[in-house]
Order: structure tokens, then sequence, then C-alpha cells
């Protein structure tokens, strides 16, 4: 997985989670040039939401066709976990890792986790559909209909539930 890793972030300098066609491009055309022909047909293979995009865990979906959420949870994790940076203690850290994880699964960038996303993250984190909708209605602390990267960050820190490590939710 390092090798993808470190792909992943030669294309992906700003860290989101995503790539734009145009960072793909680029890093193609510094890498391997003979393979810009086929820059398109690459891209759009792995752009299946059709936006614009493509999010770590649609490569990993292709690469491990037969992963179960679960499994893809974990690969993204090793996949987007940065090391802790010297002097930076555990709560930036984890704050860090939380707009992280949170990029990545705000799928449609709205700088909010709908209810779906937020069922899928928890979902693949090994939570079961019940559980996972019933966290979203604590976490949607405003009622909105979507939980805000605070939101997010306020239950995961603040809360018992966020730290249940038994569920596995390093998400």
């Amino acid at each position: 997985m390092q090798p993808l890793k470190q792909v992943l972030s030669q294309i992906d300098e700003s860290g989101s989670g995503r790539l734009s066609y145009h960072d793909f491009y680029l890093f193609l055309e510094r890498t391997s040039p003979h393979m810009l022909p086929a820059a398109p047909s690459i891209f759009f293979t792995l752009d299946k939401r059709m936006d614009g995009e493509i999010r770590y865990k649609d490569i990993l979906r292709v690469l491990f066709p037969h992963a179960l959420e679960k499994e893809l949870a974990e690969l993204l994790t090793v996949v987007t976990r940065r090391k802790q940076v010297k002097g930076q203690d555990n709560l930036e850290q984890q704050i860090s890792e939380l707009k992280e994880v949170f990029a990545v699964y705000d799928d449609d960038q709205t700088g909010e986790l709908e209810q779906a996303e937020f069922v899928e993250a928890l979902m693949s984190a090994g939570y079961d559909r019940d559980e996972a909708v019933q966290m979203f209605d604590i976490v949607d602390a405003d009622h909105g209909g979507s939980v805000s990267l605070e939101e997010f960050m306020d239950w995961f820190l603040h809360n018992e539930t966020g730290r249940d490590k038994s569920k596995g939710l390093v998400l």
C-alpha cells in the first residue's frame, strides 16, 4: 500500500482525498508522458460519479473489487493516514485526521455529511445501519439534515461513542 500512498500523495498535493483531471494529467505529464493519450480514458473510467474527480475510495474499489466495505475502509485509512508531525500533539493530530476522514466521505463536497454519507462512513467502520442512523440523529446537533465538520469533530472528540475502539472507528 505504501507505493499507492506515495503516488496518490504526488497527485493529490492538497491532501483532499480527491484527484482532479487536471492534477491527474499534470502528474502523467511529469512522470509518464507516454501515457498522456490514455489519460482521459483512465481518468473517466475511475470517475464513477462523473463529477470530474476521483476519490481514493474509487481507486481502491477498482484495485480490490471483491473487498467488503469494512476492508475498503481499512485500506482507505492506510492510504490517507499521514505520519505525525514532530511536535504536533495528539489532539492536533486527531483533528487533522478527522478533517481528512470528513473530506473522504463528503462525496459531494458540500462541507457537510448527509445522512447517507455519514451512515456509509460508520458502516465501513463496523457499525450496523440502524446504529449509524441513530448516531446521525445524535451528531446532527442542529437537526439540519446533515452533519457539519464542526458537529462531526465535536461528537468524535467529546463523546465516548466516537471513541468506541471496539467498533474499529478508525475511519
